[in-house]
């Protein structure tokens, strides 16, 4: 339990303003599935958590 919540954290959280790829890609899962749910973090990690493995047409690009 605790590291599928530790893995979700750390997947959905906003990179460091700093760090060159947060100009690109606002968190390690914007990254690898080239899309976010909502432009707030939480929100894209709620959303994202309660799909349950399905991809549903709620989807926002950023490009």
């Amino acid at each position: 339990m605790r590291t599928r919540a530790w893995g979700l954290l750390h997947n959905y959280r906003p990179y460091c303003p700093r760090a060159k790829v947060s100009k690109d890609f606002q968190s390690p899962a914007h990254k690898l599935n080239g899309f976010v749910y909502r432009k707030e973090w939480l929100e894209n990690l709620l959303v994202a958590s309660s799909c349950q493995g399905f991809r549903h047409s709620h989807k926002m690009r950023l490009n």
